[in-house]
């Protein structure tokens, strides 16, 4: 039974020696790991995952595109200029609170 392979990007089943999706068009840099998100050369991933050894039902790994691990998205994905006026508002809002309690 042959391993299957997803685009990361957009998640359609991709042949193991494609070089890019046929869908969407991403580049692949490595191969990564569905359950403990390892990611490395495809010839690492023969005998499943190197790190945890998750086969699954031998569709254990997805093309990660163009880069060497996977990266944690942050909880909020917003800018920091978001963040330095949401502050500022905040600390306008307590100094004028404070002026009215005093």
């Amino acid at each position: 039974m042959s391993r299957s392979f997803y685009c990361n990007h957009c998640g359609k089943k991709v042949s193991q020696n494609a070089l890019k999706c046929p869908s969407c068009g991403r580049y692949f840099g490595a191969v990564v790991c569905p359950r403990c998100s390892y990611s490395g050369d495809e010839k690492e991933f023969d005998a499943g995952c190197p790190s945890c050894g998750y086969l699954g039902d031998r569709e254990a790994v997805h093309p990660l595109d163009g880069e060497r691990k996977k990266k944690q998205r942050p909880l909020l994905d917003l800018p920091p200029v978001f963040f330095a006026v949401g502050i500022l508002l905040l600390t306008g809002l307590l100094l004028f609170l404070i002026k009215l309690w005093l």
